[in-house]
């Protein structure tokens, strides 16, 4: 009897979110912003994310219109994007999370599922959006990566 490897990324990030979702009621996967009046504990972790979030949303230039969301977590982020009638395509390397964003956005946004450095496309980007995976990936070839995008 063979045993099937098992992706311990995928694993862990599929416990993170389902850990999130039951114990903290949050769906995001990402970091989160602590102001002075927001006492930094577990309880707090999902309005720290929202901070987080809203943060980068005011702070879209006027001018953006279409977005790379990399990293795209389940996809809440993309969702809120596309919400606001922006056009946005994920890019999600874990099957388990695209599967999420799939169910999450339906056909609203093109999914490439893998790594940022194997995105092929000839579409063209106001915007590449490191929410935090900006940290997974070597910074010469993400840049290099964006400027073609």
């Amino acid at each position: 009897m063979s045993r099937k490897k098992v992706d311990s990324k995928e694993v862990g990030l599929e416990l993170g979110l389902v850990l999130g979702r039951y114990f903290l009621k949050t769906d995001d996967l990402h970091y989160g912003y602590w102001p002075e009046d927001l006492e930094v504990d577990v309880v707090n972790f999902p309005k720290a994310q929202k901070n987080y979030s809203d943060f980068i949303f005011s702070h879209i230039p006027k001018d953006i219109h279409r977005f790379l969301d990399v990293g795209s977590g389940s996809g809440n982020f993309a969702k809120r994007l596309i919400e606001n009638k922006y056009l946005v395509d994920c890019v999600s390397p874990s099957r388990y999370l695209t599967n999420q964003i799939r169910e999450k956005l339906g056909d609203s946004a093109n999914i490439f599922p893998c790594i940022y450095e194997d995105v092929k496309t000839e579409k063209r980007y106001d915007l590449a959006l490191f929410s935090e995976s900006f940290q997974y990936i070597n910074i010469q070839v993400a840049l290099e990566k964006s400027l073609e995008l």
